[in-house]
């Protein structure tokens, strides 16, 4: 195997992109997959933005998506979203998406928990994970993230701060 390298990574990518442009298959195209997870989750997003589909009905709400998308993704490949802002969209709709947003953005704000490096590291890391990976969807994500979220915000005297 070879060591990580980021041109690689950019070829494989850029492979995939090619791929899929020649066959319209997503499947084994971590970055298509992708595509075509947000591309569902866009789809059932349109027919229930205000109030979503719940969280028992997502699994079956992606289901119909992608026979109505008439996906080329192979059945044992189509996964939810992959992205947490969606999932929560997806489950909830609007409402409960911004209440998401603001439970996740106002503690930090109202305690100016922005201004502490250490937390503002953790935040950015905790977003760009939920950008790629449905984060709070396993005991692992949510573990983690409220740990530390609580942590680096509640768990610091103001003197400590940077």
């Amino acid at each position: 195997m070879e060591r990580f390298s980021i041109r690689s990574r950019i070829y494989e990518l850029l492979w995939g992109w090619e791929m899929y442009k020649k066959t319209g298959n997503p499947t084994g195209l971590t970055l298509m997959q992708r595509v075509e997870f947000w591309k569902a989750s866009l789809g059932i997003i349109s027919g229930n933005w205000l109030t979503g589909v719940g969280t028992g009905d997502m699994n079956e709400a992606f289901r119909q998506q992608y026979i109505k998308m008439d996906s080329k993704l192979a059945p044992g490949q189509r996964w939810r979203s992959h992205n947490q802002f969606l999932s929560i969209f997806v489950a909830f709709g609007i409402f409960g998406f911004l209440w998401f947003l603001l439970a996740l953005f106002y503690p930090p704000w109202k305690l100016k928990g922005y201004t502490d490096y250490f937390f503002l590291v953790f935040i950015i890391i905790g977003i760009l994970s939920m950008l790629t990976e449905d984060t709070l969807e396993s005991q692992t994500g949510v573990t983690f993230f409220t740990f530390f979220y609580c942590f680096f915000l509640f768990g610091r005297k103001e003197y400590d701060r940077i």
